[in-house]
């Protein structure tokens, strides 16, 4: 008899698999642990899991598992296109940032800027009066 455990450590076997292919177990057991509680042990049968390990359902769900795990690990791409489009927006913040003159680049992006507004916040400039902010619509420096 294996336990649900002894089958997962076997190749191949997740608990979803133990689920579709082995639905019900052959025997329980309940068990205990000191200030752990209680739980339910699975037992199955070895040519039972024998049995399932040799069907071609068996099989072709191991396969379909295995390129679904290549397909995850597979790095997602962009297409170049918008990878320029995102590395022309970075540098032209860049650049606004610092404060050296730039033109705005030919991106969506740019233009979701709102006039008046770095990164979110209302422009300041500093001046002998001091910190002046200017707020969007509110004409000019208070």
């Amino acid at each position: 008899m294996l336990t649900s455990t002894d089958i997962i450590k076997r190749d191949g076997w997740t608990r979803t698999a133990i689920a579709k292919f082995l639905p019900h177990p052959d025997a329980t057991d309940t068990w205990r642990y000191a200030g752990h509680g209680s739980g339910l042990r699975y037992f199955y049968d070895d040519d039972r899991v024998l049995t399932v390990e040799s069907s071609a359902g068996f099989e072709t769900w191991k396969e379909q598992r295995a390129a679904r795990i290549v397909a995850d690990k597979k790095p997602a791409s962009l297409p170049p296109a918008a990878v320029d489009e995102a590395l022309e927006f970075i540098e032209w913040v860049v650049t606004q940032t610092i404060g050296t003159e730039s033109a705005a680049p030919n991106s969506q992006m740019a233009q979701e800027r709102r006039p008046g507004m770095v990164a979110g916040y209302p422009e300041a400039t500093l001046s002998s009066a001091g910190l002046q902010t200017r707020i969007p619509g509110s004409g000019p420096l208070l």
